[in-house]
């Protein structure tokens, strides 16, 4: 199963969903009935709607958090390319705030955050334990969002994007 040593801790892999359901619990954190069906989605591509203040930002961090961390954990192991990627990206770099600080937050508390994850994203930039990178870019740039594949995107203020900005984001996926 799931479990959890002492910081930095290590996870177990079994199931995405067992290990969800650790960091979860480990970080106090109960979906409500409004976000399982997000959460618990097997959907590559997923679209956080709500209103103002609904915990969009929130959710999509809890969605990702166990993607990374699985991804974090699996790639010493392997070595094989690079270690994975994740980015934040937003029409702006301040749009990636929200979701950057929840990933600070509960990265931080299981100990794997090795370089970086401060508050500064004009870029941001976190090392995990395990070699894996996550990253903020702003499509202010696309020309930098368009140099690296990525394991997982998170669109930050997803509104805000152009569909040229998407498309490219769709790209940057494929190779991963």
């Amino acid at each position: 199963g799931s479990s959890f040593g002492s910081p930095p801790f290590t996870i177990m892999v079994t199931t995405h969903s067992a290990v969800a359901e650790t960091i979860w619990k480990e970080l106090g954190f109960a979906p409500t009935g409004a976000q399982i069906p997000i959460l618990t989605s097997d959907a590559r591509k997923k679209l956080v709607c709500g209103g103002v203040r609904s915990g969009k930002s929130f959710t999509s961090a809890m969605d990702g958090l166990p993607k990374i961390v699985i991804a974090d954990q699996l790639y010493p192991a392997k070595r094989e390319g690079e270690p994975p990627l994740f980015g934040l990206i937003g029409s702006d770099y301040e749009s990636n705030r929200g979701e950057w600080n929840y990933l600070v937050s509960g990265l931080g508390h299981f100990g794997l955050i090795t370089k970086g994850g401060g508050v500064a994203i004009d870029p941001g930039e976190m090392i995990l334990a395990g070699g894996t990178r996550i990253v903020t870019k702003s499509a202010r740039y696309p020309e930098k969002i368009a140099t690296e594949a990525y394991n997982g995107i998170f669109v930050c203020e997803a509104a805000q994007i152009t569909f040229e900005i998407f498309l490219r984001l769709q790209e940057r996926l494929a190779q991963k």
